[in-house]
């Protein structure tokens, strides 16, 4: 349904060239800064979970899923060099090897970074993403006014927990069985589905969340929010019935990412002032 299927039937051999390693000669520096973090971000990547376990100098577990998601995030990688390697798409590619091949989860993650998210999503500044930041505060103060208020009296910007959630779509912070119901929302209705369930657990706890007077406690609070939801019926079922037009969406974004650009030229004139300086 994704259409990963169909790119991976139009090039079938895509995947087994950009993964090979003795192709990888000469490479950029880009290049190269992309896989010595894939390198450092393995380890991280779901430490307690079996499939994923790394043994200090030794090779890895025979069904250890290390070495296929070395090599999906290298190809991809190679393939896209605009974006190189993000954090955050170790977990996801991650996620999508516990049930796929790997040129099955190669292709989904292209098909989730170039057809369904926004172009600059995973760009080096992560703009579209701080774009989706600023989108998903203006719907969180109309959606839930008081909640909103609630975090700003106690300090708390939706960048603190909203940036993991998004960067991640969601494979950190939900169980498994909830964040595979909510990806297959994404893949199959686009990407404000990210919009929808974000505010649709803030929903869940938001009585929970409101009791919660200290400052330091609500931090806490926040870290954990959505990693015990099992319930992924009442999730999506909250998440649903929240009103969301894509025209809506759309213009939101276009709207803050004026904003973004501005700011980001704004800094780049900056420190070129205090370089001559």
């Amino acid at each position: 349904m994704s259409g990963a299927a169909h790119k991976l039937d139009s090039c079938p051999m895509l995947y087994k060239q950009l993964s090979d390693e003795s192709t990888w000669n000469d490479l950029s520096n880009e290049a190269n800064e992309a896989l010595a973090q894939i390198e450092l971000d393995l380890p991280r990547t779901f430490p307690d979970h079996p499939r994923f376990k790394m043994c200090k100098d030794t090779e890895p577990p025979p069904d250890s899923l290390i070495p296929s998601l070395r090599r999906v995030l290298r190809a991809y990688a190679r393939r896209n060099k605009q974006v190189g390697y993000c954090q955050g798409l170790n977990f996801i590619a991650g996620l999508m090897l516990l049930f796929l091949r790997e040129d099955q989860a190669f292709w989904l993650l292209c098909v989730l970074i170039e057809d369904i998210l926004p172009g600059d999503y995973y760009s080096q500044d992560l703009s579209g993403c701080n774009v989706d930041l600023r989108v998903f505060r203006d719907m969180l103060s109309k959606r839930l006014p008081k909640l909103w208020k609630h975090f700003q009296e106690a300090g708390l910007g939706v960048e603190f927990f909203c940036l993991e959630w998004f960067i991640a779509i969601y494979a950190k912070t939900l169980p498994t069985e909830t964040m595979l119901r909510v990806w297959d929302s994404i893949f199959l209705e686009g990407y404000k589905i990210i919009f929808r369930i974000g505010l649709g657990i803030l929903e869940l706890y938001e009585k929970q969340l409101l009791c919660i007077t200290e400052p330091h406690e609500l931090f806490a609070a926040m870290q954990d929010l959505g990693k015990s939801l099992i319930d992924a019926d009442s999730l999506i079922k909250v998440s649903f019935a929240i009103q969301m037009k894509r025209t809506t969406v759309i213009a939101l974004r276009e709207k803050h990412r004026t904003e973004v650009i501005a700011e980001r030229d704004s800094r780049h004139v900056e420190k070129k002032e205090h370089v001559s300086n």
